[in-house]
């Protein structure tokens, strides 16, 4: 499918394999270059919104970890002979501007923490005049995703905080918050005994925690578990 954004390049977006039992792949599409994060800064900005108008199309908010793959087609010419050389970006500078544009509440990813690997190269393409490039989200499990929604992050202590869906009923939401301390409770129980980290993990709930620190540079909605209990019970 390929959506046009006003004046702006096509942008196309496609879900691949929706039937396979593997996790599903979310490809990014963009008809123009990449912008090196040295670039000047209302280059970097436009990128950004690009990639964030593109990045929430899929209505989809991974949450667990990520592989990410980046390709950038151009004409080998403009990469070896062309006399910007030096102020081309190279792929080592072109993944910031991209990857921030990935985060947010209504966006692909919540921060780029979730990122377990990434690759990204240049393809020669036949095109002396246009370039694109592309970003493969590749989830490591099927079920790590929320739909866009609105999402009140509990802290829960220690600045560690998972999300409850708004929508829910009151008495739900309280429901969980219960459920996430009764969890953190058993987990700090269980390392008294000196079990290792990692076993202690298995008592925590199977939604990933996330830092306040990195929900709210990204403008996510944070309460402290206290006050969001108060008010539910009102």
């Amino acid at each position: 499918m390929t959506h046009s954004l006003g004046s702006l390049a096509p942008v196309n977006i496609a879900r691949e394999d929706p039937e396979a039992f593997a996790p599903t792949d979310y490809l990014i599409e963009l008809g123009t270059s990449p912008v090196s994060f040295q670039g000047s800064q209302p280059a970097r900005r436009s990128l950004e919104t690009r990639v964030r108008e593109a990045a929430a199309r899929p209505g989809v908010l991974l949450t667990g970890e990520v592989a990410i793959e980046i390709e950038w087609f151009l004409h080998e010419k403009l990469k070896w002979e062309s006399p910007n050389v030096l102020s081309s970006p190279d792929l080592d500078n072109i993944l910031k501007p991209i990857i921030d544009g990935l985060c947010g509440p209504t966006r692909l990813l919540i921060d780029d923490c979730q990122i377990q690997s990434i690759a990204c190269n240049w393809i020669d393409w036949p095109s002396e005049t246009e370039q694109k490039f592309t970003i493969r989200a590749r989830p490591n499990l099927t079920d790590d995703r929320l739909h866009h929604q609105t999402l009140t992050w509990i802290d829960m202590g220690d600045g560690l905080c998972w999300p409850i869906p708004s929508s829910l009923d009151a008495g739900a939401q309280l429901f969980l918050v219960q459920r996430f301390e009764e969890a953190l409770e058993r987990r700090r129980q269980f390392l008294e005994f000196g079990v290792s980290e990692y076993q202690a993990g298995l008592l925590m709930p199977i939604q990933r925690r996330f830092h306040r620190a990195r929900l709210q540079k990204h403008g996510f909605i944070v309460a402290p578990v206290a006050d969001y209990k108060m008010k539910l019970s009102r």
